[in-house]
């Protein structure tokens, strides 16, 4: 039993021999078959400690959901409790529970022999743990001493992740150079996150770019290694993560309304067991909510952001929440309760997390961003009906004909209509632009699974290959799926596609 969860972490690939067993669906969790690993909950296996403890870990996860049986009894034989021990101690850190992971961390350290793996991961549990408390110094030297542990014994996945770890903490401690140089690395000596390892390896290079002032870079690290925008091929516990990191790098390019679609694709998450997600998801809200100027909204989701993670130990979320708390009340014009918020944040957490919490309140800045959609009034009415007519999905020949100019005239009303609008690309103006979706309003969308898989896509501004990647299709495949949309929509574009998704969007997979 023990042998094929060791395979599994250290190679990243399911052992066939294992199937059917009690730590099968921890295997296909590390080899990253997500949605094979919870249909296995349910399979009829012998129950017992570590059928509980990986249920527990798998549940936490793929489906964010708390854990039941971190305080059972332990298995007799020696070689499974060790197992288990780990596996406690990585589910609580899974499940969001900052404090908890790091008592059964030491708990584990303490009893299982140094030369097994699981001692190894019981330690990367800890160091990750330890960044999140906000003990950033006791953290990086507890990875580094993994990763020299990991590979003494040839063990490069526990090592990854260990870099990773090193990584995250010194995003926080200043040491930008760093972090970009082994963000760098990452992406040559693993071009695409393959399991589960290599995947939170990615998650947390990019919380920590994103911590590092470099959220566009965070933003797209994620982007290339997990399923391009809709990040379908995380778990459901890192993809509220990713989340915040993809709001984060939007927003630091000006593109609000892809900012917007990330949180509406965030609400159909379930992560209500799941303290941190949860948090990291409400300060994405609050985020997007200080930029577009509404800052009591901003507000009430950064208490609660910060509320949740305190709960757990999440020092570091409490005090990201508390400054973005802190911005909200500054841009809502009263200085004073700013000035309260910033204090709170800076006395959280060791004080070697005071410098970051000063860098971080820096970066979130007071500066005005251009919001899409503000400049709607500076339109005359021709314009208007012009980008009406763009963000219904109709292209430039069409509108000139419709309104009896020329494609040239359109193309620069176009153009014009965008700058005006703070708008990046034309399918923006599917979210900005008053009424523009009307022309989709009344429409059902008869679209088999597949299809709704591929529009919603589309809406997401993927291109065919990115579709493609995230959904295991040829480009082909997605071009033949693309065209049966329009098709069944009565659509000829794919703004147009993102117009009647607005009006019906499709259940959140």
């Amino acid at each position: 039993m023990t042998q094929v969860a060791e395979h599994a972490l250290l190679t990243g690939v399911a052992p066939p021999g294992g199937v059917g067993g009690p730590v099968w669906p921890y295997a296909l969790l590390l080899a990253r078959r997500y949605r094979e690993a919870v249909d296995q909950l349910d399979a009829p296996v012998p129950g017992g400690p570590v059928a509980d403890a990986v249920r527990d870990l798998v549940g936490a996860a793929c489906l964010a959901r708390a854990p039941q049986h971190l305080e059972d009894a332990l298995p007799e034989a020696r070689d499974e409790a060790c197992l288990v021990r780990y596996l406690r101690a990585e589910t609580a850190m899974t499940a969001g529970l900052v404090a908890e992971s790091e008592r059964l961390a030491v708990a584990a350290i303490e009893v299982i022999p140094a030369d097994q793996p699981w001692f190894v991961m019981a330690r990367l549990v800890r160091a990750r743990s330890l960044a999140f408390l906000g003990r950033l110094t006791e953290s990086r030297a507890e990875a580094e001493a993994v990763a020299q542990l990991a590979r003494s014994h040839g063990w490069a996945a526990p090592a990854l992740v260990a870099d990773s770890v090193s990584t995250f903490v010194a995003a926080h401690l200043g040491d930008v150079a760093a972090v970009e140089s082994w963000a760098e690395s990452l992406r040559l000596r693993v071009p695409t996150a393959r399991s589960y390892g290599e995947q939170m390896a990615y998650l947390l290079g990019a919380l920590a770019l994103s911590a590092a002032g470099r959220p566009t870079a965070g933003a797209e690290l994620l982007f290339g290694s997990c399923g391009g925008r809709g990040l379908p091929d995380l778990p459901l516990f890192a993809r509220a993560y990713a989340v915040d990191v993809m709001v984060e790098g939007a927003i630091g390019t000006a593109q609000i309304a892809v900012a917007a679609e990330y949180v509406r694709l965030a609400d159909g998450f379930d992560v209500s067991e799941h303290p941190m997600a949860d948090a990291a998801l409400d300060r994405a809200r609050a985020r997007l909510a200080v930029v577009v100027g509404d800052s009591v909204v901003a507000a009430e989701h950064a208490q609660q952001s910060g509320r949740r993670a305190e709960d757990v130990g999440g020092a570091l979320y409490v005090i990201r929440a508390r400054l973005l708390h802190a911005v909200a009340e500054r841009e809502s014009g009263d200085p004073a309760a700013a000035a309260e918020a910033a204090r709170l944040a800076s006395e959280v957490g060791p004080g070697d997390v005071t410098a970051w919490a000063e860098r971080e309140l820096e970066g979130l800045g007071t500066e005005s961003r251009p919001v899409p959609g503000i400049g709607w009034d500076q339109l005359d009415e021709r314009r208007q009906l012009v980008a009406r007519l763009a963000a219904q999905g109709r292209r430039n020949r069409e509108i000139a004909e419709l309104m009896r100019v020329s494609v040239k005239t359109v193309e620069r009303d176009v153009s014009e209509i965008l700058r005006l609008m703070s708008a990046t690309r034309r399918i923006d103006l599917v979210q900005i632009v008053p009424g523009g979706d009307t022309g989709a309003r009344g429409l059902r969308l008869p679209l088999t699974q597949r299809q709704t898989e591929v529009a919603s896509r589309v809406a997401l501004g993927l291109t065919n290959a990115e579709i493609g990647d995230s959904l295991g299709l040829t480009v082909k495949a997605v071009e033949k799926h693309v065209s049966a949309i329009f098709e069944r929509l009565g659509v000829e574009s794919r703004t147009a596609i993102a117009a009647a998704l607005r009006e019906d969007p499709p259940p959140v997979r």
